[in-house]
């Protein structure tokens, strides 16, 4: 399921990591705070968007493979919740298209006073 998700992913958004949902995100919290002010999913699909944001925003994203371990308590629907993860992604990309995300950084700007 993960791996034609990633596929999935690969092909709507031009993300080319071999992982996007498990492991660790480093970020500088500097570069990064205007990225997740942008970020509106709050669910799966999250990491999608923060990839998608950060590329956009030209910053250099690395990929480290770390010993990952799932937990038995964890509890993923594949039925539902992939359908969630790939209607967050669509939406992404058309959130991408449409300029949502320079309108809201924009907008964010403006309430802040232009900082």
């Amino acid at each position: 399921m993960g791996r034609v998700f990633n596929r999935v992913i690969r092909t709507m958004t031009g993300l080319e990591f071999k992982d996007t949902q498990c492991g660790f995100k480093l970020v500088d919290r500097e570069k990064t705070a205007p990225i997740f002010r942008k970020m509106v999913v709050d669910r799966f699909a999250f990491d999608v968007e923060l990839l998608c944001l950060a590329q956009l925003a030209g910053l250099r994203i690395l990929e480290e493979p770390v010993v990952w371990r799932n937990s038995p308590a964890s509890r993923v629907s594949p039925l539902k919740d992939s359908w969630n993860m790939l209607r967050d992604v669509m939406r992404i990309r058309g959130r991408i298209r449409t300029g949502f995300y320079r309108e809201r950084e924009r907008k964010l700007q403006e309430k802040s006073g232009g900082n």
